[in-house]
């Protein structure tokens, strides 16, 4: 019987220790310097925005939001100090709960203590009127079934490589599809350099595998991008560059849900949809032995229209010369027959 005990015991030390390191682990997440940059706007929306710029989960009841404004946040904080900011002049404060998610709720008690001991009106359940009243409900469990946050790809149910347009952007400046071309996954993709006949379609077209082209779906905010050759493959250079936020890569084979397209995995372009403000870029090169020149150059802009409503357009022209069998030395040799 003791034995049994001792067990009983441990395993509760054990639960216990599990959950006191999962709160630490939310506490430390929360506590974490980000940039936030967040325009002025409706309480709800922003709150959301700082879910998603931070990668965390913001549990808020929206009549509790609703005819609110939160002010403009652009700088670095914690997310607990983005929400501070959101919410001063509010009646509404933020907490974490136990399972690391951030809860905005009213300020106080619910009802405050009379000085004389009576018992509040609202806590009786009548209104001055001598009406019902209901009293405010505070949310006590949450239960997160599914998200749209976020999260690293490892904790995928597939295997999701996760690049970020600002790395991309490092490694290899002239455009995305370039970049992600340096992937060991996209060894066997067809490129403007790539040698071809006369009838092959030119553009960036990404192979996932080398099981083909057309095996690769590429996805645009997650619906599918209609083909821009006869072959019905996707030229991602056609993509609005500048307004791409991230790029997912399914490297597993996904055709169970997409079809025969995604045999060799998925090509998902996430677009900034909220961008505000005006970006552009503008590029000129030239190979090291002085061909093939290069121009590059776009704009991207967006702003809100009305109340609820935003707008985004980009545009850019990206050229390259081409370059024949024989307009270098290293090349210009023809066996002799």
């Amino acid at each position: 019987m003791s034995k049994v005990i001792r067990v009983a015991f441990k395993a509760a030390m054990l639960g216990g220790a599990a959950s006191l390191a999962m709160a630490s682990a939310a506490l430390a997440q929360t506590s974490a310097s980000l940039h936030f940059d967040i325009p002025a706007e409706d309480l709800g929306t922003a709150l959301n925005e700082v879910a998603r710029q931070s990668h965390q989960e913001v549990v808020f009841n929206a009549d509790l939001t609703r005819g609110k404004s939160a002010p403009a946040l652009r700088g670095d904080f914690s997310a607990q100090q983005a929400l501070q900011q959101l919410l001063a002049g509010t009646d509404l404060s933020a907490r974490v709960s136990a399972n690391g998610s951030i809860v905005v709720d009213r300020r106080g008690p619910l009802a405050p203590a009379a000085n004389d001991g009576a018992t509040p009106a609202a806590a009786r359940g009548a209104g001055s009127d001598g009406a019902p009243a209901s009293a405010p409900s505070r949310i006590e469990t949450v239960t997160v079934t599914g998200t749209r946050i976020v999260r690293n790809g490892y904790a995928a149910p597939t295997p999701v490589t996760v690049a970020p347009v600002a790395e991309l952007q490092q490694t290899t400046p002239s455009d995305i599809a370039d970049a992600l071309n340096k992937l060991p996954e996209f060894s066997s993709s067809v490129t403007q350099a790539s040698n071809g006949n006369a009838l092959a379609a030119a553009g960036n077209f990404l192979n996932l595998r080398g099981l083909g082209v057309p095996r690769t779906l590429v996805l645009m905010n997650g619906a599918r991008v209609p083909g821009t050759s006869n072959a019905g493959t996707v030229d991602t250079n056609t993509l609005p560059q500048l307004l791409v936020q991230r790029v997912d890569v399914v490297t597993g084979g996904a055709s169970a849900i997409y079809g025969s397209d995604a045999v060799s995995g998925v090509v998902n372009y996430i677009l900034d949809t909220k961008f505000n403000g005006l970006k552009g870029v503008a590029q000129t090169g030239i190979s090291t032995y002085g061909d093939t020149p290069s121009q590059r150059l776009g704009f991207a802009v967006g702003g809100p229209v009305s109340s609820d409503g935003h707008f985004v357009f980009s545009f850019e022209h990206h050229f390259e010369a081409g370059l024949n069998h024989g307009d270098r030395s290293s090349t210009n040799v023809y066996p002799a027959f």
